[in-house]
């Protein structure tokens, strides 16, 4: 899978797993942060989410521009998910 979940304890920790890629988001990437980022904020014993990249490389480089979709102007809004409606803190980290 591109993105995975882990919960330890009180924090979920998102993983970005396409080093090959840059952890470029493509399509299935996007879909399967937003449904992970829905349970994080679903869940009330969690209290706060980090959000990192596999590989040595790049935490992430954005959207997949390979993908014909995701270039501007054509990305879907179902894509798009702002952060900022989660209840908690969300960190990033290399």
């Amino acid at each position: 899978m591109s993105v995975s979940m882990q919960i330890q304890g009180a924090i979920a920790l998102i993983t970005l797993d396409r080093p090959q890629a840059l952890n470029a988001l493509d399509l299935d990437s996007l879909q399967a942060l937003r449904e992970h980022l829905e349970h994080v904020r679903d869940n009330p014993a969690l209290r706060v989410a980090v959000i990192t990249g596999a590989g040595e490389r790049a935490f992430c480089v954005g959207a997949d521009l390979k993908v014909p979709a995701l270039r501007p102007p054509h990305m879907p809004r179902r894509c798009s998910w702002p952060m900022s409606l989660l209840p908690m803190p969300v960190f990033t980290s290399a």
